[in-house]
C-alpha cells in the first residue's frame, strides 16, 4: 500500500521511480525533526543558550562526585531516593532529546546552581532571564514533542492522526503566549516551518483517505475543500472497484462464514439500526458514514470498524487497507536498535533465525521477556 521513508533524496527517488510517487509517505517524525532544527537555527540567540545548558550538563554528567552531590541535594529537599533525577544530555540528531534535556535542566536548576557555584572550573550558571527564556522555549516546543511521541507509536493507528495533529498544532501556536522575545521568535519560526513543510499534506491521498476513514476525525480537520473532495472521490473509486470485483451476494455469504460467534451481535445491530433507517437510495456508504457523529479520541479505531463492518461493508475494506499504515519509520528503526541491543559482545554468535525469534518474543504485548 505505501512506503514510509525519511527525506533522504536517494530513498525518495528509489521509491518514486520503482513504485510511483503516490505510494510514498514522508516520515512524519523526520519532518517534525526538520521543523524543530530549522526553527532553532533561525532563532537568533537560542543556539547559544542551548549550548550553554549543554556544557553545564556535560560538566555534571562526566563527574561522579557532581552526580552524587546532585542526588544528595535532592534528598535533602525531601525527595525520595528512588525519585531523585539525573541530568539528561541530548543527542544532536534528535531534537526531542534536546527538549528533554531542557525540561530536566529546569527541574534541577536550583540544585545545579548551588553545586557549580563552589566549583572553580565549572561553567557559569544561567541567569534568571536565561532560565525564563529556557522555560518559554520548552513551552513553545511542547506541541512538537507531543506530535512526535503520538506519531511514533506502533500499537495503535497513527497514519490518520497526521492531518488532525498538524491542524491542532497550528491552532495551538496561534493562541500560545510567551514573555521571552527569543521564545516568541521561535514560535513564529515554527509556525512558518509547519506551514512550509506540512501545507500540502492534505493532497497526499494516502494521508487524506486514512484521515477520512478514521471515525474520530473524518473531515473535521481538512482546511482545503478541494483536497477533501479529491480524497472522497478516491474512496468512492475504491468502493466501485470492490463492487465490480465481487457481487454483493457472494460478499455477504463469505463474510458470514468468517464471522466468529459474537454474543453482542444483536446489540450492535440495534446500535446501527437508526443509521440504516436514515439511508436513502441516493446515499452511498461514504455519505452515510460522514453524516454520523465522530467518535471519541479514546476508541480503538480498528475495533470500531469491525463493529461498523455490517453497515459499511465496502468502506470497511478500504479502511482496512489504509489504516494499518504507520506514520513514521520509527518502529523499524526501533527494531534495529533492539537487534543491536540483543547481539552484545557476549552473544555475538547468535544466528539470524534465533535473533528473529528473540525479537518477536520481545515485541509481544504483555509478555515478560528480557533479552
Amino acid at each position: 500500500m505505501a512506503f514510509v521513508t525519511d527525506s533522504g533524496a536517494n530513498m525518495v527517488k528509489a521509491i518514486r521511480e520503482t513504485f510511483g510517487a503516490h505510494k510514498h509517505i514522508p516520515c512524519f517524525a523526520h519532518m517534525i525533526n526538520r521543523v524543530a532544527e530549522e526553527a532553532i537555527r533561525k532563532t537568533s540567540g537560542l543556539s547559544d543558550i542551548i549550548e550553554h545548558v549543554r556544557n553545564i550538563v556535560k560538566y555534571v554528567k562526566k563527574r561522579q562526585d557532581m552526580t552524587l552531590e546532585l542526588k544528595r541535594k535532592q534528598i535533602e529537599s525531601k525527595i525520595p531516593d528512588e525519585k531523585a533525577l539525573k541530568v539528561i544530555l541530548d543527542v544532536k540528531t534528535r531534537w526531542n532529546s534536546m527538549y528533554y534535556m531542557l525540561e530536566r535542566f529546569l527541574d534541577l536548576a536550583p540544585y545545579i546552581s548551588d553545586i557549580i557555584f563552589c566549583k572553580i572550573d565549572a561553567p557559569t550558571m544561567l541567569t534568571a532571564v536565561q532560565l525564563n527564556t529556557i522555560k518559554d522555549v520548552a513551552y513553545v516546543m511542547r506541541p512538537l514533542e507531543a506530535m512526535t511521541r503520538e506519531a511514533s507509536a506502533e500499537r495503535y493507528v497513527t497514519i490518520s492522526k497526521i492531518v488532525p495533529m498538524v491542524s491542532c498544532a497550528i491552532d495551538q501556536y496561534k493562541e500560545l503566549g510567551v514573555t521571552s522575545t527569543i521564545a516568541d521568535e521561535l514560535k513564529r519560526n515554527i509556525t512558518l516551518e509547519i506551514e512550509k513543510r506540512f501545507g500540502h499534506l492534505e493532497y497526499n491521498m494516502l494521508l487524506a483517505v486514512s484521515t477520512l476513514l478514521d471515525p474520530r476525525f473524518k473531515n473535521l480537520h481538512f482546511k482545503k475543500p478541494e483536497a477533501c473532495a479529491k480524497a472522497m472521490s478516491r474512496i468512492r473509486k475504491f468502493i466501485s472497484e470492490y463492487k465490480s470485483a465481487v457481487t454483493a451476494s457472494s460478499t455477504s455469504s463469505e463474510d458470514e462464514e468468517k464471522v466468529e460467534f459474537d454474543f453482542w451481535k444483536y446489540h450492535k445491530s440495534l446500535a446501527h439500526t437508526q443509521i440504516k433507517r436514515k439511508k436513502t437510495d441516493g446515499d452511498d456508504e461514504l455519505t452515510l458514514y460522514l453524516s454520523a457523529p465522530v467518535n471519541t479520541l479514546k476508541v480503538n479505531v480498528l475495533e470500531t470498524w469491525q463493529e461498523m463492518q455490517g453497515v459499511y461493508p465496502n468502506l470497511f475494506k478500504v479502511a482496512m487497507c489504509h489504516l494499518p499504515i504507520v506514520a513514521t519509520s520509527v518502529p523499524s528503526e526501533r527494531l534495529f536498535s533492539k537487534a543491536g541491543a540483543t547481539i552484545t559482545q557476549s552473544r555475538n554468535r547468535l544466528h539470524g533465525s534465533r535473533l528473529s525469534k528473540l525479537l518477536f518474543l520481545s515485541s509481544i504485548a504483555g509478555t515478560k521477556y528480557w533479552n
